[in-house]
């Protein structure tokens, strides 16, 4: 009978075994002691026999590899092997050293990276991933990260990423017809981990570092023609001037919801006498489409839609701007000042906030939006806000605008290209 068969009718020699096993794993020799807490009656029998000692069951214990190896000497067994005895003790192939295993999965994660990479065929997006991983970018630290959690769900994502950037389309797509294409049209759906991949490779790719709120994203995707929903995203406008189709429509049916596809076609746009007055609240509209004045409105928040509409503004067109007198109101007239400086923000007096007769009281979470708010042109109406912590609407405030509308449209001359009657 050789050692191995000895001890392998030993049972009670498992764990001190394992113990050698974890030794070699961490320290990559058999070396120092093996603690054991709590031995068995078994453990207690295999012990006592093999070291001639009386070792009692439950009591912890701590066995030097040396006193091991001393009765070894002593005994039968000549060309002894610890490691082979641990190995086939335990029923195991072999034990590699911490080193060892994770040189080994690097070795698999960098064969799983350049056969996924072999099945890609955008450059653009293989070389933004090589560089990731060879940099330990955020991305390149993410994609080891997916890696470890699951592969075969990492390399579909990013075989699917390469689909759609093979496939950037040409003309406005909304987001889930885009998505289809790799099967799933929530693939792109913000806030799942297919969409936050894709997001970083193609700002990688664009070189574009702020990808955080849901502007900075939909910013990103607009960037490839890619929208939440092309049609169902528009605003509503009247009498824009710069193409003949618009003009008869607005002479045969007066308003018109615009959406990002009918934007898309446009050139160039200007308003009547070249000026268009933008207001927050459709309800406006119906007390001045019979006006000769353009008008755009932007329903609450200006949507994507209404941006890409300012983009094919004329810059000779002069613009204004109304809305409510709360502190979303004012933050919406605050932003669009900050992002065209040729807006003139118009009706935002004290006076034209006594008008509304403002009687909505304002929670201390939205007076506190306030705060924010650092136009000048809004400086009067914001304090009046705070002071009384009451909501105006501009509805109420119709005369007043009607009135400042009437004195600002003939000050300029008019166009030639107008409607003919």
């Amino acid at each position: 009978m050789d050692y191995i068969e000895y001890f392998k009718n030993k049972p009670g020699f498992y764990r001190y075994f394992l113990g050698l096993k974890n030794k070699y794993e961490s320290q990559g020799n058999f070396n120092g002691v093996v603690k054991l807490e709590s031995i068995t009656e078994e453990e207690s029998a295999s012990f006592s026999l093999f070291f001639g000692e009386n070792f009692k069951v439950l009591e912890s214990v701590s066995i030097p590899l040396k006193k091991f190896m001393n009765v070894i000497s002593k005994s039968k067994f000549e060309n002894f092997s610890l490691y082979d005895l641990v190995i086939n003790y335990l029923d195991i192939k072999e034990i590699k050293t911490k080193k060892e295993r994770v040189l080994e999965k690097e070795d698999e994660y960098r064969g799983f990276l350049e056969d996924t990479l072999n099945m890609m065929d955008n450059q653009e997006i293989i070389s933004y991933l090589l560089k990731s991983i060879l940099e330990k970018t955020a991305t390149g630290k993410l994609l080891k990260t997916r890696y470890t959690k699951n592969k075969n769900q990492l390399r579909d994502t990013l075989l699917k990423i390469d689909k759609l950037l093979n496939n950037i389309p040409e003309f406005p797509t909304s987001m889930p017809i885009y998505a289809s294409l790799t099967g799933n049209p929530h693939f792109l759906d913000f806030g799942s981990s297919t969409s936050s991949l894709f997001l970083r490779c193609l700002s990688g790719i664009l070189n574009i570092s702020r990808i955080e709120t849901i502007d900075d994203k939909w910013n990103l995707l607009e960037k490839i023609n890619v929208y939440s929903d092309a049609i169902s995203n528009y605003c509503i406008v009247h009498n824009l001037f710069g193409h003949s189709e618009l003009e008869i429509f607005f002479r045969r049916f007066g308003p018109l919801n615009i959406n990002l596809n009918n934007i898309a076609n446009l050139k160039k746009l200007y308003g009547l006498n070249d000026k268009i007055f933008i207001f927050e609240n459709p309800s406006i509209l119906n007390y001045f489409k019979d006006e000769p004045i353009s008008i755009i409105i932007t329903s609450g928040m200006p949507n994507l839609a209404f941006y890409r509409l300012m983009e094919k503004i004329d810059s000779k067109t002069k613009l204004y701007y109304n809305g409510d007198f709360d502190p979303e109101g004012l933050l919406i007239a605050s932003k669009l000042k900050k992002l065209y400086p040729n807006l003139e923000l118009f009706c935002y007096s004290s006076v034209d906030y006594n008008n509304t007769q403002a009687n909505e009281v304002l929670e201390k979470s939205r007076i506190n939006k306030l705060k924010s708010i650092d136009t000048l042109e809004l400086r009067e109406i914001k304090k009046a806000i705070h002071d009384t912590k009451m909501a105006g609407y501009q509805e109420k405030n119709l005369k007043r605008i009607e009135e400042y509308i009437k004195n600002e449209k003939n000050s300029r001359p008019v166009r030639q290209a107008i409607f003919k009657k």
